[in-house]
């Protein structure tokens, strides 16, 4: 699919999609793009930013590329530096995509920006069925997630939350606390500022 018929999927189903109840209005989010497609988030936006409360994209960091993604567990000292400095492009990404989004956004009306995937991404562990996407999580990720930039809606490490379904340990609770998850460096979502 291309940005240009998604535009135009989003403007028809958003037409549709009505607040019913003002005290609780519809927050309308757009899919947006993979990494640093900079082309999907400005047509979006350009095409159907009036009609949405925020966008996404996702990103996920690799130690080395796509196709050898690196390991999770007994790597190097180089190969952990090498992710970190990997993990630098998404503040890059997040402050593109947010540059395009302002161009966008129209007095009062802003466009959030929600990091929907992101993460670091490894090769799966040895011994284990490639189908079920098992990796295991180190202290590498807590770092990896705590140099994420702060500027965006949303934010879900999609491992962290595939665990928490697969669990059935989501903390729900949390949620009634407001829009923050507390507790959680997991997954966070403020409104737009």
């Amino acid at each position: 699919m291309n940005a240009e018929y998604y535009s135009d999927e989003t403007r028809k189903f958003s037409t549709y999609m009505r607040n019913y109840d003002n005290d609780h209005p519809i927050y309308k989010i757009a899919s947006g793009s993979n990494g640093a497609d900079y082309h999907w988030t400005k047509t979006v936006c350009k095409h159907a930013g009036h009609m949405i409360d925020a966008i996404t994209f996702h990103n996920y960091t690799v130690t080395y590329e796509w196709n050898n993604k690196g390991k999770a567990t007994g790597f190097t000292k180089d190969e952990y530096y090498r992710l970190l400095h990997n993990t630098l492009s998404m503040e890059t990404m997040v402050n593109n995509h947010s540059n395009i989004i302002k161009q966008y956004e129209r007095g009062d009306h802003k466009i959030g920006l929600i990091v929907d995937e992101w993460g670091t991404w490894f090769d799966v562990e040895d011994g284990t069925n490639p189908g079920f996407l098992y990796q295991q999580n180190t202290i590498r990720d807590v770092f990896y997630t705590n140099l994420q930039a702060k500027k965006i809606s949303m934010r879900t490490c999609k491992k962290h939350v595939r665990f928490f379904l697969m669990t059935k340990e989501l903390p729900i609770q949390s949620i009634k606390r407001g829009l923050k998850f507390v507790g959680s460096a997991t997954a966070s979502l403020r409104r737009p500022a």
